[in-house]
């Protein structure tokens, strides 16, 4: 057993070339090689259900099967997870690691196991060393297949090899400063699962945190802020591409309850940067309510053709905006 420490970021398909071109990447990588992934999981997703995610992966003629627990980290990730090379792309149940899934295997739950989704990606691989750590970044470009779907995918891993986590954040911050890069949320096998239940890119409301009993003061503060961060970042591509009305609320309920854990934890929140930060949020979150104020005023007095981002020929002029503007004000009046 082996615990991985981890950030992905989403980059956009169709600005990949900006990251190829990034100085961070401009040596030839270590390592090039198609991936093909398949995770399994029973029609009531027995594997989910238990906590953990199962996968078969092929690179360079041999099979490798991975079990991870499931987790609901917004870009970082500090968790276990047990490999064994196996004999073929089908699961191995004599070699699971976790003794919830052997015990799971041992009652017959698991016969039932099938593809849920199919991942296939070009991986490059560079390693860099950051501060006194070693990082390798995995630069994947492909697609994810689940029940007859497929979508396109695009994502930068960091993953710590040697050294500390604040140089893995430091240097992930770095690269989002210059790149089009994002933080990451769904894991692919959580893609290939919203993928086959239709609800990818769908708007997504607030989702329970689960805070244990067994947590101390930080460790809930962490999966709070993980959950907010979540909430709002699978809503935010919905925000910017489509201009969709739920996503926006969606995305300014997720900032409210981040603000509102800001000022729960703020008595025991000792880091001098949390101040500046949650000034920042509060500037944020007025922003995203002018702009949800703006929206239900809009879908309440004009037509969707009017309220369209995009006009119906030509570029978004002055002249068109001071026309959207007037006709605000006189449907007002």
């Amino acid at each position: 057993m082996d615990t991985e420490i981890e950030i992905k970021l989403d980059v956009d398909p169709g600005q990949l070339a900006a990251v190829d071109g990034d100085e961070a990447f401009a040596v030839p990588p270590v390592s090039a090689e198609e991936q093909r992934t398949t995770y399994y999981d029973t029609p009531d997703r027995a594997v989910e259900q238990a906590g953990y995610r199962l996968r078969v992966r092929s690179s360079k003629g041999g099979f490798l099967q991975t079990v991870k627990p499931v987790t609901d980290g917004a870009g970082l990730f500090d968790r276990q997870e047990w490999e064994y090379h196996v004999g073929s792309a089908e699961p191995d149940l004599a070699a699971l690691g976790t003794d919830d899934l052997i015990c799971l295997a041992d009652s017959g739950a698991l016969q039932s196991l099938a593809p849920s989704s199919r991942v296939t990606v070009e991986r490059r691989s560079w390693l860099t060393r950051h501060g006194a750590s070693q990082v390798q970044l995995d630069l994947d470009r492909g697609t994810v297949e689940a029940d007859g779907r497929s979508c396109p995918l695009a994502e930068l891993e960091l993953e710590l090899r040697s050294g500390n986590a604040a140089d893995l954040v430091d240097l992930a911050a770095s690269l989002a400063e210059r790149l089009p890069l994002r933080i990451s949320v769904l894991t692919k096998a959580e893609r290939g699962f919203a993928l086959a239940d239709g609800t990818l890119g769908q708007v997504v409301k607030t989702q329970k945190v689960d805070i244990g009993g067994e947590m101390n003061v930080a460790e809930a503060f962490a999966a709070i802020v993980m959950g907010c961060l979540k909430h709002y970042r699978l809503n935010e591509p919905l925000v910017i591409e489509a201009r969709e009305p739920g996503a926006l609320h969606q995305c300014r309920v997720a900032m409210r309850r981040l603000r509102s854990a800001f000022s729960l934890f703020r008595p025991v929140l000792a880091d001098p940067a949390a101040e500046p930060f949650r000034q920042a949020l509060c500037a944020f979150s007025a922003q995203l309510g002018d702009a949800r104020n703006l929206d239900v005023y809009l879908q309440r007095d004009l037509a969707d053709d009017e309220r369209s981002p995009q006009p119906a020929a030509g570029d978004v002029s002055r002249a068109g905006s001071a026309t959207l503007f007037e006709r605000i004000v006189e449907t007002r009046a």
